[in-house]
């Protein structure tokens, strides 16, 4: 779903253009640029993101779901000036974020070298995932795409449990080649 977002950082952002109380909501937040700067927003603290974008629904008010969709809309953006600002979020304390830029950096930016790096010091499951498959994406896209294929079959066939991409990828070292394999696991064992 994230390339499908564009630059769009929130829902929202449509949703009050449209929508007639959200353009008494949007009257009242004052001037805001169409096409924000990446790099400047992801500069802010959590909190001046929600400042800045105080007309917005954010979940439990926490400003890491704005900059979760920073890093989206930057790497879908592609860029220049927000790579280094994607790049500095790979070494962000929360690893949700972490993952986000590892994506954005595989996506919109040359950063094969900054994710090599990153496999070194990440040691969160989830966030080690999301790099892993950012190196996929930027090494070998073929095998991204299936695997993003053979994920949708998984998502629409109810009797896979699990979706699982092994190979060489999945060693501590981080390296691969072209020798993976797609595994599903069914609901009843098979």
């Amino acid at each position: 779903i994230r390339p499908l977002m564009g630059r769009r950082i929130y829902g929202c952002d449509d949703c009050l253009i449209a929508c007639p109380p959200g353009g008494r909501a949007l009257a009242t937040a004052g001037e805001r640029p169409r096409q924000l700067p990446f790099a400047e927003s992801l500069a802010l603290s959590d909190d001046a993101l929600l400042d800045r974008f105080n007309w917005w629904y954010v979940p439990r008010r926490r400003g890491r779901f704005i900059r979760r969709n920073l890093l989206v809309a930057a790497g879908n953006s592609r860029e220049p000036a927000a790579r280094e600002a994607v790049a500095d979020h790979t070494r962000h304390p929360s690893s949700m974020i972490r993952g986000h830029a590892y994506w954005a950096m595989a996506r919109g930016f040359d950063g094969r070298r900054s994710l090599r790096r990153a496999l070194d010091s990440e040691t969160v499951p989830e966030a080690r995932d999301e790099l892993l498959l950012a190196l996929l994406m930027t090494e070998h896209p073929d095998a991204y795409a299936a695997v993003l294929e053979a994920d949708e079959l998984a998502r629409s066939d109810e009797s896979t449990r699990a979706l699982a991409l092994v190979g060489p990828h999945a060693s501590a070292d981080g390296r691969g080649d072209d020798d993976f394999r797609l595994v599903f696991l069914s609901r009843d064992g098979g």
